[in-house]
């Protein structure tokens, strides 16, 4: 058996999980854990062998691989792991570098000079999201797709604003309805319909979509980035607490942080699923990114439930399916949502433990009703937050 972990920091905490008393969960969690989910298609050269997909469909609950990754082993991962749902990765609004004349030219989309405009990278085309013949581009692909995997549904990539901004592209793109530069309500609009579209076509399979982005995105209030659900089962939140290549210690402030935790909350209020990620792969120390990884699981807890799914990632070249003890919690069924503090420290009790985040600028002291074990493994009566740091505590008596 392969082990596989992303850091080595809650050894002693894996093996306290799994002597935490049982809960009986009747909502929330699942069996009181965490919800993993696997971005498997981010290891564009994972080859998996039938020992690995059975390992991995234990491991996670979901995961987006390549259409070509795991379907010889789909009897044996469904067989190891049920629930298990795989969603076959494609592209929802980019053409490959090699599909320069696949397609009429009025799909692709072109800047102000009439050059097509391609993504910095990649070299892929990015394609007209309102063009009658590019979406039904994407509900052909999403159906070939599924019918090749024999996987349970699609998940949509690129489907939020990042194409349009200055930065993803080599020019930006105009919008041939108004001839003017897209906004971000606009292409929200247009991906969105999409993206319904797609699910419409292929219902009842799985389709989720990656656009997302963050909590502050999700909720920005001229284009906000939750309309993308509105057709869908699910999304993907690539950005969540931070961008990738942000300053390790640029942690978001208190209203931002609030943003992410709502949008788990809202995302579930509608029935929709919702896949966090964070990254974090600007030069720090192991310290620094397990402070955030730390960080990152609390914060999700706060408003994790039955449809709310966690991954962490401390650099680009990481594998995707690498699991860590810390995920091995069991904090037990949630008792109540989150609440403020004194002092601006958040709290979400559960039947097996806390968590804890601080996301404001004072230390806080949270007192405990017993003794807890921290996800470092100290044994605990209470604990001291200061700015920007969050825990995860199991009751050990």
């Amino acid at each position: 058996m392969k082990l596989r972990y992303l850091t080595s920091i809650g050894l002693i905490f894996a093996l306290m999980a799994i002597a935490a008393l049982p809960v009986t969960a009747t909502a929330g969690l699942p069996a009181g854990r965490v919800q993993l989910w696997s971005n498997e298609n981010s290891a564009n050269t994972h080859r998996p062998t039938l020992a690995e997909a059975v390992e991995d469909a234990a491991l996670f609950d979901l995961i987006t691989p390549l259409k070509g990754s795991y379907r010889k082993y789909l009897p044996e991962m469904k067989a190891a792991n049920p629930d298990l749902v795989l969603l076959t990765y494609m592209n929802g609004t980019l053409s490959q570098s090699s599909e320069g004349d696949v397609y009429p030219d009025d799909w692709y989309l072109k800047d102000a000079a009439g050059n097509r405009v391609i993504s910095e990278g990649w070299g892929n085309y990015l394609m007209d999201p309102t063009s009658e013949g590019w979406i039904n581009s994407r509900i052909v692909q999403a159906g070939d797709f599924m019918e090749f995997s024999g996987y349970d549904g699609v998940i949509m990539d690129v489907m939020g604003t990042a194409p349009i901004g200055e930065s993803y592209t080599s020019g930006v793109p105009i919008n041939p309805a108004t001839g003017q530069p897209w906004n971000k309500a606009e292409w929200l609009n247009a991906t969105s319909a999409l993206a319904a579209r797609v699910k419409t076509a292929v219902a009842p399979k799985t389709v989720f979509v990656n656009g997302l982005g963050s909590g502050p995105r999700y909720f920005d209030s001229e284009a906000p980035s939750s309309q993308l659900l509105d057709g869908v089962d699910g999304g993907h939140a690539e950005a969540f607490l931070r961008n990738a290549n942000q300053p390790i210690d640029r942690y978001p402030n208190t209203k931002n942080w609030l943003n992410e935790v709502e949008m788990l909350v809202d995302g579930a209020s509608r029935g929709k699923t919702v896949l966090t990620l964070t990254k974090v792969f600007a030069p720090g120390t192991q310290t620094e990114k397990d402070a955030w990884h730390r960080y990152a699981l609390a914060s999700f807890l706060m408003g994790a439930g039955e449809k709310t799914y966690f991954t962490f990632q401390y650099a680009r070249d990481d594998d995707p399916t690498m699991t860590s003890p810390l995920w091995s919690t069991n904090v037990g069924d949630p008792l109540g949502d989150y609440f403020e503090l004194a002092g601006g420290a958040y709290q979400r009790n559960f039947g097996n433990g806390i968590s804890v985040v601080n996301p404001g600028l004072n230390v806080v002291t949270v007192p405990l009703d017993g003794v807890y074990r921290s996800l470092e493994g100290s044994l605990v009566t209470s604990v001291t937050l200061v700015p920007n740091q969050g825990d995860v505590l199991v009751r050990v008596e």
